[in-house]
């Protein structure tokens, strides 16, 4: 089945999605099709409390942390930090997806403000046909600050060399000090 179909046929459950959520106290979870694009369904949840385990583990992660989630997708990561992070920490997701960050937006943010959500527009074939720049020439915004940590989680996969090169040369300029 083509892409495009699947893409069709998972927006046509979202309706069914949602009253399956509602009933297993699991509203605040993004819609079917959003949660599609990240992942297996099954894993959503377990994947994002697995990566909030590295994070504490590897990077040192904190309730004061500073976080920056690039491709964020439509924020498994921050509803998992979402009872981590005390005042003092913060979160920013980015993604390609305008619609993931439409939603995070929505859902995410306006219940806590300590999340915000941005949106690259990047061209990729799949999730940002019409983006406005390439992968190579992106230059993320100075004013979103330093962060204690910068999580790319499946981001690299769906990129040619040239475009990694250019989002990693620019990470020393993300990470304040002892940032990992």
């Amino acid at each position: 089945m083509k892409r495009s179909a699947k893409r069709l046929l998972v927006r046509a459950c979202n309706p069914l999605d949602f009253a399956a959520r509602v009933i297993n106290g699991k509203k605040e979870l993004p819609p079917l099709h959003l949660r599609w694009d990240v992942g297996p369904l099954r894993t959503f949840e377990t994947a994002g409390a697995e990566f909030r385990v590295y994070l504490k583990l590897y990077a040192n992660l904190k309730p004061e942390s500073r976080v920056l989630d690039i491709g964020c997708g439509c924020g498994q990561m921050a509803l998992q930090l979402g009872d981590h992070l005390d005042e003092r920490g913060s979160y920013v997701g980015c993604d390609i997806n305008r619609e993931a960050i439409g939603w995070c937006t929505r859902a995410i943010t306006r219940k806590d403000g300590r999340f915000l959500f941005y949106h690259m527009d990047v061209r990729n074939g799949i999730y940002n046909p019409d983006g406005a720049e390439l992968g190579t020439a992106f230059e993320f915004p100075t004013s979103w600050g330093q962060f204690d940590i910068v999580l790319l989680k499946s981001v690299f996969t769906h990129m040619l060399k040239p475009e990694m090169e250019n989002y990693l040369s620019q990470l020393r300029n993300l990470l304040g000090k002892g940032g990992k």
